[in-house]
């Protein structure tokens, strides 16, 4: 500690320096004794680092502000995840709780396909799901389709009433084979989702809510299966309803461009319009997953973003990661 008497002896050594110079040094020297002090008693750069840690994560928040705001969506809450890594390599309100709409079916056909033994099998479907609304076909009551149809359907035609066909095909009850649905969400890690149906209404169903990250996340599960991958890939195809063909049209419209792949769309007045898109450009592979944007944004963010985040070097370090930081063919599932 510098005392009165520390002062007085080092003006006395300095009496030949002008005095202006010599307070300077001995500023300088309390300084740097200050310094080394702080240092040890803090730990520098370790746990109770008053300098290096919170530099650092400044200089993350700020890089990662800036890096999001180079491209604006209309969506309240998105997410672009490296689809062979696991890492995020943009987001937006990626753990808000948000309605998932139609992109619920993914899970519901997930399931199913797990808990199906023959594909080919037909069912009758019953009077609950021929009462299904807002689905762009009519199954009545007693109709004989193939499980593979009832996917086809609730897959690339969004049908309400074939996902309730297939949740009551494979458990019985639709209570039952939610239950199946969260059981998934919580083995694959989606920790923040919440099914109360296989639909993916919501007006009744206040609680059943997903987030960005979480349905990216379900998304990369549900492609590693042939048969989902190969369905929501498909832009036009038919079924068979009671010997009868109907053919049925993708509602992602974006399959248009032969880098997009699937996988899944949704809209009801509360979630607005959401997309979950898997695409594969210039050797990127990226999940994409777009909630609560407008009907003539919602294409368009997922475009920009798969755009933007092509232009950016697989070496960036991730925002934040499911897995390895590294490019690495182990999923981090």
């Amino acid at each position: 500690m510098l005392t009165a008497s520390g002062c007085k002896r080092a003006e006395t050594k300095c009496e030949n320096i002008p005095r202006v110079t010599c307070c300077v040094a001995i500023v300088g020297l309390v300084a740097g004794l200050f310094f080394f002090w702080t240092c040890t008693e803090e730990g520098y750069g370790g746990t109770g680092a008053r300098f290096s840690t919170a530099t650092v994560s400044t200089q993350t928040a700020v890089q990662e502000t800036r890096e999001n705001e180079k491209v604006r969506v209309a969506a309240k809450s998105a997410i672009v995840v490296d689809y062979d890594t696991g890492n995020v390599l943009w987001k937006k309100n990626p753990d808000k709780l948000m309605y998932p709409a139609s992109s619920t079916k993914m899970m519901t056909a997930i399931v199913a396909i797990e808990n199906i033994e023959n594909p080919s099998k037909k069912v009758r479907t019953s009077k609950r799901a021929s009462g299904t609304r807002y689905s762009p076909f009519t199954l009545k009551e007693g109709n004989k389709v193939s499980l593979e149809d009832l996917l086809k359907a609730a897959l690339i035609s969004s049908h309400n009433g074939a996902a309730v066909a297939l949740a009551e095909s494979v458990s019985g009850s639709v209570n039952d084979f939610v239950g199946l649905m969260n059981q998934k969400a919580k083995e694959i890690g989606a920790e923040n989702t919440h099914f109360e149906n296989p639909t993916g209404f919501d007006y009744t169903y206040p609680k059943h809510k997903s987030t960005a990250r979480d349905l990216a996340l379900i998304t990369m599960y549900c492609l590693e299966n042939d048969l989902f991958r190969e369905i929501v890939s498909t832009r036009k195809d038919s079924i068979v309803v009671n010997g009868r063909k109907l053919s049925i049209s993708n509602t992602n419209k974006l399959l248009r461009y032969d880098y997009v792949r699937g996988v899944k769309t949704g809209y009801t007045r509360t979630a607005r319009h959401c997309l979950v898109l898997f695409s594969n450009k210039g050797g990127r592979r990226l999940i994409t997953v777009i909630l609560a944007s407008t009907k003539d944004g919602v294409e368009s963010d997922a475009l920009r973003l798969i755009e933007w985040v092509g232009t950016r070097s697989p070496t960036v370090s991730p925002v934040w990661s499911y897995g390895p930081t590294t490019v690495s063919t182990e999923k981090p599932w």
